[in-house]
């Protein structure tokens, strides 16, 4: 079982995935701009993982995987109404880019499917940073 965070603690780790999930959304753009797709579609899938795990740790919420974190999201958030069901199907897009990138052969993401991408995952990450706040 994994130790309980103390309120601080929490709202420190919660800081922090949020602002690795920033970060990950420049350096999206950054390996974009060199033309670097593959990479850069998995730096926007990371960043809705950061701030999915940011929403999760703030809401005590728990979880040991990536599938997890998914599914923590649906179950406590799109199947309660706090969150729109698009956006659970803007994750798994973004989950399913980073699959494709990092483990498939001759399969390459290209300024087009980066592009979408990265529209999904800015307003993904924008719904969860409201979520965060309210």
């Amino acid at each position: 079982m994994k130790q309980q965070l103390d309120i601080e603690s929490r709202n420190a780790l919660v800081g922090y995935r949020i602002e690795k999930s920033d970060n990950s959304l420049k350096e999206a753009d950054l390996l974009a701009e060199k033309g670097f797709y593959d990479s850069a579609v998995t730096r926007l899938y990371y960043a809705c993982f950061y701030i999915s795990c940011a929403l999760l740790i703030k809401n005590e919420i728990e979880t040991s995987s990536h599938a997890g974190v998914k599914r923590m999201l649906s179950l406590k958030f799109i199947h309660t109404g706090l969150l729109d069901s698009k956006f659970i199907k803007s994750y798994a897009d973004l989950m399913n880019g980073r699959q494709l990138s990092d483990y498939e052969d001759f399969v390459y993401q290209d300024i087009v499917s980066f592009t979408q991408y990265k529209k999904e995952a800015e307003e993904f990450c924008l719904e969860i940073k409201r979520l965060i706040e309210n």
